[in-house]
This record gives structure tokens, sequence and C-alpha cells, in this order.
């Protein structure tokens, strides 16, 4: 799982990016891709 933490003021989010195996993860890094999460 890829995830990104956003801190607010009394709350705390939790957005997963991207969720897979192993496999399928080690074959992203290889790749060099990277998520993000642009909301705020």
């Amino acid at each position: 799982m890829i995830g990104k933490y956003i801190f607010g003021d009394k709350q705390v989010h939790l957005f997963v990016c991207w969720l897979g195996t192993h496999a399928e993860y080690d074959k992203l890094c290889k790749d060099n891709k990277q998520y993000t999460v642009n909301i705020y």
C-alpha cells in the first residue's frame, strides 16, 4: 500500500494512493513511478 497522510487542525486523513502485491510494488519502484494526492 502506498498512502499519504494529511494533518489538519484536529484531524488526520489517510489517502490510499495505491494497493497491490509486493511484486507489483517492486515493479513500481524499478520503473521509478510516484503517486501523489493533491486534494488540499
